[in-house]
């Protein structure tokens, strides 16, 4: 298997460990691009053509993970966190996923931790 890292070390390990398939990554990025602070599982589906389940699990990880929050109200919704280090890691992986040659090594490193599953 080739080896293949990122720039920064500490988002590298953050994707092998947290955001380790495109599901989660499509769910990261809509939160990032979006500007929403909160959205429900049936939102986050459509804006990533993924179904209710599958966005569902994803979300109970991240949140798991402490990078996504829920928050019950009438109907339960989801957010990143405000925690300002995972806020950070945010940004740093948006900025690596902005850099073409980053995002190829990005979606190798999922391609990779998806076989591995």
């Amino acid at each position: 298997m080739l080896e293949i890292h990122l720039t920064d070390p500490l988002i590298e390990r953050f994707i092998r460990n947290v955001i380790n398939d495109f599901i989660k990554l499509d769910i990261v990025l809509f939160f990032s691009r979006d500007g929403r602070r909160e959205a429900s599982v049936e939102e986050i589906a459509r804006y990533t053509g993924r179904s209710n389940a599958d966005v569902e699990k994803a979300l109970i990880k991240l949140a798991n993970s402490g990078l996504i929050v829920a928050a019950h109200d009438t109907k339960k919704l989801y957010g990143l966190s405000k925690d300002n280090s995972i806020r950070t890691k945010m940004e740093s992986l948006i900025q690596l996923y902005d850099n073409i040659t980053e995002r190829l090594k990005i979606i190798s490193i999922l391609i990779q931790t998806s076989e591995q599953v």
